[in-house]
């Protein structure tokens, strides 16, 4: 196998910048969601790029009270009650 042809050539550096492509967008796109999230919506950081998929200001409000309630070792079921 001798040198690679021009067409060999162009498929491998496709191929290398595909991968510098996604790479570089899996890298920011956590950051991204975060950012554009927390200063854009106000909603608190979650705790997965998934959780940004349903993720509203009313639900992002909700869990923080259940969060503080949690710590203050109140049950969840009571603030879920005042819910309209």
């Amino acid at each position: 196998m001798g040198e690679p042809t021009p067409i060999q050539e162009h498929m491998l550096n496709m191929f290398i910048w595909l991968r510098w492509g996604v790479g570089v967008v899996g890298l920011a796109l956590p950051i991204i969601l975060g950012c554009v999230g927390y200063f854009g919506y106000g909603i608190p950081l979650a705790g997965s790029m998934s959780a940004y998929y349903h993720q509203t200001k009313a639900c992002a409000v909700e869990q923080a009270q259940q969060a503080e309630a949690a710590a203050k070792g109140v049950s969840s079921s009571v603030i879920t009650q005042k819910r309209p």
